[in-house]
């Protein structure tokens, strides 16, 4: 039997080891078919369930099956170990916790643009929209650091639909205070524009 390298969900290579063993990690959890191999004395990796030497026998009692990577994110989290599933989405919330800083000003941005809008009448009707943006964007920057830390698909998942739905409200905030400058525009010219008669009149007398 040839022996070979695993990759980890750390991304480092561990081996040489025999088929065997591959066979025997694959029962523990620690591999699945998606984990990439390669001969010791190979360089190019491929997938554990695409080589036939490293195929789990049918005789495998039912009661040992492989374990399923995804369901074992939350206790590899706690116990320190990283599946690969568990790796890869500590990958993906690297690159939204990258932005952390960056939402939580913009959250900040928010909260004061809130306090700002509370100080005319019409502004506290639309005051709760930033308000609301400022703490999905806050709670997101939060979850997204977290789930780099352990692994855990629901925090990334978490994270990302707050993001979207700091989207979703920025966009209405756009809109209403769109309309709202609108409103003022048409105002003010309608203002200026009674003034103005009203001085063309003042002067034929």
């Amino acid at each position: 039997m040839a022996n070979y390298y695993m990759q980890g969900g750390d991304g480092k290579e561990y081996g040489p080891v025999s088929a065997e063993q591959l066979r025997q990690w694959a029962l523990e959890g620690r591999a699945n078919a998606q984990t990439q191999v390669r001969p010791a004395d190979g360089t190019e990796f491929v997938a554990f369930g695409m080589v036939a030497e490293l195929t789990v026998p049918s005789s495998i009692p039912a009661s040992r099956p492989v374990v399923n990577p995804q369901a074992r994110i939350f206790t590899s989290a706690q116990s320190g170990e990283d599946t690969d599933a568990s790796a890869q989405i500590k990958r993906f919330s690297a690159v939204v916790a990258a932005g952390s800083s960056w939402m939580k000003l913009l959250a900040l941005t928010m909260f004061g643009l809130s306090v700002l809008l509370c100080f005319t009448i019409v502004g506290l009707l639309v005051a709760w929209l930033p308000l609301w943006q400022g703490i999905n964007l806050w709670s997101a920057a939060n979850l997204a650091k977290q789930a780099v830390y352990t692994g855990s698909e629901h925090d990334l998942l978490q994270a990302l639909d707050k993001i979207r739905r700091s989207f979703t409200i920025g966009f209405f905030l756009i809109v209403v205070l769109g309309i709202f400058y609108l409103i003022l525009t048409v105002v003010g010219m309608m203002m200026n524009g009674m003034g103005a008669l009203s001085g063309l009149g003042g002067g034929s007398l």
